[in-house]
């Protein structure tokens, strides 16, 4: 059933392979400015229901102002949707900050923490002036000495952007420091 393979068939066959593989290779070099035609196409796809939708049933005969109508309704939802998430969070960060504070001005006299667990932070406490950085607004730098994880992507970021050696060796030992230490306090 099978078409014998004649030269012919293999021309084309290399042919579209070598174009398939050229279109691939296009697509990866202008990723970064096709990037935006893609998130729109997909915008676009999925408010095309609602387009129709107010067009037929809401009888809005005019494309155009349906299109309006529902880039409006959608701009609408996104925005009362982060007017009501933001602030609550802000809230909860300012709070978890000021818990934070309260902790490490108490870290003896806090009973209520379990041993095992103040043993696991108390280390971390002690190498860094925490409340100073809290007192400053600096809640991304303790994150970022707490988690070593955030030092391994920043490794990998520094690596790909072609930051020089030391640099990249430098981030390589202060993980290796963290690893280490998180090994001691588990032991």
């Amino acid at each position: 059933m099978s078409k014998p393979i004649t030269f012919d068939r293999l021309i084309r066959i290399i042919t579209l392979a070598i174009v398939f593989i050229a279109a691939l290779a296009l697509i990866n070099y202008l990723s970064s400015v096709l990037l935006p035609f893609f998130i729109a196409f997909g915008i676009a796809y999925l408010l095309y229901p609602l387009v129709i939708f107010f067009q037929q049933k809401a009888r809005l005969r005019n494309r155009v102002l349906s299109i309006v109508v529902v880039l409006l309704l959608v701009i609408g939802i996104v925005t009362g949707f982060f007017m009501l998430i933001v602030p609550s969070f802000i809230d909860q960060t300012i709070r978890l900050e000021s818990l934070i504070s309260s902790y490490l001005t108490k870290v003896g006299q806090n009973k209520s923490v379990p041993a095992l667990l103040e043993e696991f932070v108390l280390p971390y406490i002690s190498d860094y002036d925490w409340l100073n950085q809290l007192e400053n607004g600096n809640l991304i730098e303790i994150i970022k000495k707490v988690i070593p994880g955030e030092k391994r992507s920043t490794a990998r970021s520094a690596e790909a952007t072609g930051h020089d050696k030391p640099e990249l060796e430098t981030l390589e030992s202060e993980m290796k420091q963290y690893k280490q230490q998180d090994e001691d306090v588990l032991t």
